[in-house]
């Protein structure tokens, strides 16, 4: 083989150098990059998987929390008044315009139901006419206590107006 040379260098040499690098530099290429390549395409899928579980969650957490403080905003009033002690006398005030006669007995009977205690008072009223009745038990959903009216509710007409007998039950924390 005859031997190249131009300006003092072997040119064969030189490429025969030139591809041993080549080589050795593909080999490098191909045996560290390629792997990491897969490596990052596979952690590339499970990074947008994760991305899309966050971001479902992170949606159903936050409807739940509007949920949730829609739910509080709503109840305030019933969750305050829970921890209000009853006076009957505090009762029978605000609601004695209402009506012609109003008196409010305690039936002294106590129990549990959940984590509520509730006491039960009966309430004797008499009204001239049913629309006040129906303004009462409206204006009962607004009491600073939570009141519940039992189902039996006895209703007595007479001369002057309706005698009616209410059970109601008073719940407390």
């Amino acid at each position: 083989m005859k031997k190249i040379v131009y300006g003092g260098v072997n040119i064969i040499k030189a490429a025969y150098f030139l591809i041993i690098i080549s080589l050795i530099s593909l080999f490098i290429v191909v045996g560290f990059l390629i792997p990491n390549t897969k490596a990052y395409l596979l952690g590339k899928q499970y990074l947008k998987k994760s991305e899309t579980s966050y971001k479902n969650v992170s949606e159903k957490y936050l409807h739940s929390k509007e949920e949730l403080d829609h739910i509080n905003i709503e109840n305030q009033n019933l969750l305050a008044s829970l921890g209000r002690e009853f006076q009957p006398n505090s009762f029978v005030n605000r609601y004695k315009d209402i009506f012609k006669d109003i008196k409010i007995e305690d039936t002294k009977e106590r129990y549990k139901e959940g984590e509520f205690s509730i006491s039960e008072y009966k309430l004797s009223i008499k009204v001239a006419e049913p629309k006040a009745f129906y303004y009462f038990i409206d204006a009962i959903k607004k009491d600073p206590n939570l009141i519940r009216v039992k189902e039996d509710v006895i209703f007595q007409q007479n001369s002057d107006g309706i005698d009616i007998e209410i059970y109601l039950k008073i719940y407390n924390k």
